[in-house]
């Protein structure tokens, strides 16, 4: 697979993930920050049923994205939101166009390749 195909697969797997994933913002929902605790979203996500053991009355202070996280991936996985992950997947687009059209590669191109592989072959 060519670079510029590794940069395209990935844009598109990240749009079709965080397309499909827990509208953000995400947070934290512990209440002192050191504890295993709830990682939520204020926003319902399609499909969840009000009600149904997925909304905010169920004691987690939002919509349950994951529970039993240790603080540190809470604040991980928060940073990772579809609210980032839209931007990067246009970035590796842009990054896969401008070579495919310019031929030489920009400055950034190296790093967004990497960017691409790893997101890859470590998010299955």
């Amino acid at each position: 697979m060519s670079n510029v195909d590794l940069l395209r697969e990935a844009a598109a797997k990240m749009r079709e993930r965080a397309t499909a994933a827990t509208p953000s913002p995400w947070r934290d929902s512990s209440v002192d920050g050191n504890r295993y605790a709830a990682l939520v979203s204020d926003t319902m996500p399609a499909g969840r049923n009000p009600g149904g053991g997925w909304d905010e009355t169920e004691h987690y202070g939002g919509y349950l994205i994951a529970e039993s996280v240790q603080p540190q991936d809470r604040q991980h996985i928060a940073s990772w939101s579809p609210t980032v992950a839209f931007p990067v997947a246009d970035w590796l687009d842009f990054e896969a166009g401008f070579y495919a059209a310019a031929g030489p590669p920009s400055p950034t191109f190296n790093y967004a390749v990497a960017v691409a592989t790893a997101y890859l072959t470590g998010a299955e």
